[in-house]
């Protein structure tokens, strides 16, 4: 990575914020039958995309515009079991792509309660998980250096962070690597309190310095770096 990304993070990690795109999924909860779902943007522009994870033997849905041009979802004949649905929402913009996520939850029938495992002995406390990647190991080892009493819960806003733009990069064939740097500096900016910002500077410094040695040239390789971030920093105590 040059002098020049490694500056463009540094800057970026620290700049102002630009306003993401505020996605909407407006729709049932529970569902005995059939059942739709409607997405919406504060950006009239914005391009809207769903993401299912539902049951295994699921029918796709139907993909509709409503008579105000908004993106519909109908479930006609639903297997019984929980769907995930997620929209996401971005605008095209030089060297912005203003981008949003949001995911709406509907249960189908009666679903029954996955079994618990076998009782075991009682836990121990709660202990770090370090990472085994080399790379996610020093961002771990970084965020283990915060001084904060609720950081296990500070690191997973920044986890949160790099898992959703490693999914939304793997998603959108046109994404670079720049973009993802990009997206993932405003949703630290946006989503993450000014004083946890604070307290992760550090953090964050080292975090540049990592990735400006790590050699990372290529946006798979990107991907798969953000997603191994974001499992570090679940592991955080």
């Amino acid at each position: 990575m040059n002098w020049l990304k490694i500056a463009c993070i540094v800057t970026l990690l620290t700049a102002t914020a630009y306003a993401d795109v505020k996605v909407t999924i407006t729709g049932p909860d529970k569902a005995d039958s059939g059942f739709a779902l409607v997405g919406s943007a504060d950006a009239p522009d914005a391009v809207l995309r769903w993401r299912i994870d539902g049951p295994e033997k699921a029918v796709p849905p139907l993909e509709l515009l409503d008579s105000q041009g908004r993106p519909v979802l109908v479930f006609m004949s639903p297997v019984a079991g929980r769907y995930k649905i997620t929209l996401t929402g971005q605008v095209a913009v030089d060297g912005l792509d203003p981008w949003g996520e949001t995911s709406h939850v509907v249960v189908v029938g009666k679903v029954p309660p996955k079994p618990g495992p076998n009782p075991g002995p009682t836990p121990g406390p709660d202990v770090p998980t370090p990472p085994t990647d080399p790379l996610a190991r020093q961002v771990y080892d970084a965020a283990m250096k915060v001084q904060s009493d609720n950081r296990a819960a500070e690191a997973k806003m920044f986890a949160d962070i790099f898992e959703a733009v490693s999914g939304q990069a793997a998603g959108v064939s046109t994404m670079t690597v720049d973009d993802m740097v990009k997206l993932t500096a405003r949703q630290m900016q946006s989503q993450v309190p000014p004083d946890v910002r604070l307290r992760w500077d550090g953090w964050k410094a080292s975090f540049s310095s990592i990735m400006g040695a790590a050699g990372l040239t290529t946006k798979e390789q990107h991907i798969a770096a953000w997603a191994n971030f974001a499992s570090a920093l679940r592991g955080v105590r």
